[in-house]
């Protein structure tokens, strides 16, 4: 209770403290890009994705070497609902981290509604492979068996789903769908 909102309070505090001396930098730099990463990540992390957006393509047009502001442009994206334009940043990020699984897991997402179902699905089982907790990937990956009819794998990767997380409701009516279009 109020330890944790004391601890969001210091926490926003900081983060306002990085901002603040990345427009100091900017206002006797202002094409510093390491400035406009520093405005991305804080604006990331107090879940500003128009600001994490704007300052990190801004850093990337400044300095395209800087690998940060890819994966918080493919980030944002993600939450903006653009998932297919965060393909090229996201893989960009992955060349250099390539044992990123969650990175991976936004990669999947990200293809998929590009409409790569079969590379998101070899994405989202190398995430498993890495990471085997990060388990919304069954999700996912049940989304994608669907749109290449692949009903059987897809009711399978939907029970997983449910599996790890029973009180999600959109694994359970795709597995209905999923369940229906098998036959089942």
């Amino acid at each position: 209770g109020e330890w944790a909102r004391a601890d969001d309070i210091l926490v926003r505090k900081s983060y306002s403290g990085v901002i603040e001396d990345a427009q100091a930098a900017l206002a006797s730099e202002p094409e510093n890009a390491r400035a406009y990463e520093s405005l991305a990540e804080a604006s990331w992390l107090l879940e500003d994705v128009e600001g994490t957006l704007q300052y990190a393509i801004r850093a990337n047009e400044l300095d395209f070497t800087l690998l940060r502001p890819y994966y918080l442009i493919g980030a944002a994206l993600i939450e903006n609902e653009q998932e297919a334009a965060a393909v090229y940043p996201l893989q960009t990020w992955l060349t250099y981290n390539d044992e990123d699984a969650p990175s991976w897991a936004l990669l999947g997402r990200a293809q998929q509604a590009a409409g790569n179902h079969e590379t998101a699905i070899e994405i989202f089982e190398r995430v498993l492979e890495l990471d085997n907790k990060l388990r919304e990937v069954d999700y996912y990956r049940g989304l994608s068996e669907l749109e290449l009819g692949e009903y059987a794998r897809a009711v399978s990767s939907f029970e997983d789903a449910i599996l790890f997380f029973p009180n999600w409701v959109d694994p359970r009516m795709q597995l209905g769908r999923a369940q229906f279009l098998n036959g089942d």
